[in-house]
């Protein structure tokens, strides 16, 4: 089980953010440059990538990295995730490149696969948590890749919320969270996955995938059939000092009690904990993709691909609820394809996941 994460206070609203609205099918290369600039100038961007937004600094500014870490009220023993625009980045963050790693590259990115390298020693502390790795991907957002490209660095950027709060995945969550604590907002509309990057690491006989996300293990066996995933408690020097973020603290949290429901029987037992909490007098959200409708304060029916559904609309859902209802009820679903990040996201949220069968 994840810790809870450590209090850090972040850092108080003290200047003016700029704003800047960019359209993603459209980027006007103009409006990027000023990100660009404050990002050289050793200051914070908020972006938009294809998973979630992120908080972005120059890698190799480490004092620009630290005010990562104060502005979010994140522990500095959580590695950030490098993004990159070409491969010439990667060869100043990794000091080697597997011949698994290769294949990889050539079939997910630009992609929502992060893998983890061997650190090139150019690589500061402060970005990696002291460890000899670090994470490395490629956007194929337009807007991050026009912001990275013209920062002409790598892009140090964990996703752009305080702490333990759910990860944005539109603008306004950006703004929510940090308008007057960073220079700049670029607001690039709705993420189009909605959970973070898959996690891969390599340098052992089976890939393992540290953090599910928007690259599945089907697709990754795909490439490399022995890739699996990581159990938590199975190695606990790793998880003392994890290569990556999201496997040591609770995250994604809302401000109210979360709970997911999974098993056979989980509308049954979705409806009758609606019904004992609305009759307790309680303000109910339901996060539901089986139902079409539920007798709640608020009810969000998920729509298409049940998968690809909850894993666009399970972030956005909980900031939108929250504040609104006094406890948040979840529709599991079952842990294959994007499936395997939505309750992953889900469980690490939940004060209590139910199982109904």
């Amino acid at each position: 089980m994840a810790n809870e994460i450590p209090k850090v206070k972040p850092t108080e609203p003290y200047l003016t953010t700029l704003i800047v609205k960019v359209d993603r099918d459209n980027v006007d290369s103009k409006l990027i440059t000023p990100a660009a600039k404050i990002i050289q100038q050793g200051g914070l961007v908020c972006f938009p990538t294809e998973t979630v937004y992120g908080l972005g600094a120059d890698v190799f500014q480490p004092n620009a990295i630290n005010q990562i870490f104060k502005v979010k009220g994140r522990p500095d023993d959580n590695p950030l995730i490098c993004h990159i625009s070409d491969i010439e980045m990667l060869n100043k963050l990794a000091a080697h490149v597997s011949e698994d790693a290769h294949k990889l590259i050539k079939r997910f990115w630009p992609g929502a696969l992060t893998i983890i390298f061997p650190r090139n020693e150019a690589v500061p502390n402060e970005v990696t948590a002291g460890l000899n790795t670090v994470g490395v991907r490629m956007p194929s957002h337009p807007i991050a890749y026009e912001f990275i490209k013209q920062c002409g660095t790598p892009i140090a950027a964990p996703s752009a919320n305080l702490s333990t709060k759910p990860s944005p995945t539109i603008g306004r969550h950006c703004i929510d969270d940090l308008n007057g604590r960073i220079e700049m907002i670029i607001d690039g509309g709705s993420c189009d996955i909605g959970v973070e990057s898959t996690v891969l690491m390599l340098g052992n006989d089976h890939p393992t995938i540290l953090r599910p996300g928007g690259v599945t293990l089907e697709m990754l066996r795909e490439v490399i059939p022995s890739t699996q995933v990581y159990k938590m408690s199975t190695n606990l020097s790793l998880e003392a000092k994890p290569p990556t973020p999201g496997m040591k603290y609770r995250h994604y949290a809302p401000s109210v009690d979360t709970i997911v429901i999974t098993g056979d029987k989980r509308s049954e037992k979705l409806i009758e904990l609606c019904h004992e909490y609305m009759k307790s007098g309680k303000k109910v959200g339901v996060v539901c993709w089986s139902l079409e409708s539920l007798d709640c304060t608020l009810f969000m029916k998920v729509t298409g691909d049940k998968y690809k559904g909850m894993a666009h609309a399970l972030f956005t859902d909980m900031r939108d609820l929250d504040g609104k209802v006094d406890i948040i009820l979840i529709e599991g679903v079952q842990e294959i394809k994007e499936g395997l990040a939505v309750m992953n996201r889900a469980k690490k949220a939940a004060v209590k996941v139910i199982e109904a069968n």
